[in-house]
């Protein structure tokens, strides 16, 4: 059975679960805006006091990690639109 994400909820990131001996097991999430053959999704898992982030295409390469802090920061800045490509960014009201 596949489960219908709206997207904009809580429930809009798909979980994946992938072998990954380096970082035991992690259970890895992706946005499910990201389906299709863009293939432009990125996946991140959360451990205790750190976020880490692989390219999707690439689940052996390497990861970037973050702290719970610095994760959080950089999701408020995105929700700001600051991170909005520069012909698209639109203000807020």
């Amino acid at each position: 059975m596949t489960t219908q994400h709206q997207p904009g909820t809580a429930d809009h990131i798909a979980d994946v679960q992938r072998a990954d001996p380096e970082l035991g097991g992690l259970v890895w999430r992706h946005s499910t805006f990201s389906q299709g053959s863009d293939q432009t999704c990125r996946d991140v898992a959360f451990t205790p006091g750190q976020v880490v982030v692989r390219d999707s295409k690439d689940p052996e390469g390497p990861v970037l990690r973050f702290t719970a802090r610095e994760w959080e920061v950089f999701l408020l800045g995105v929700r700001n639109n600051e991170f909005d490509l520069p012909l698209r960014r639109t203000p807020r009201p």
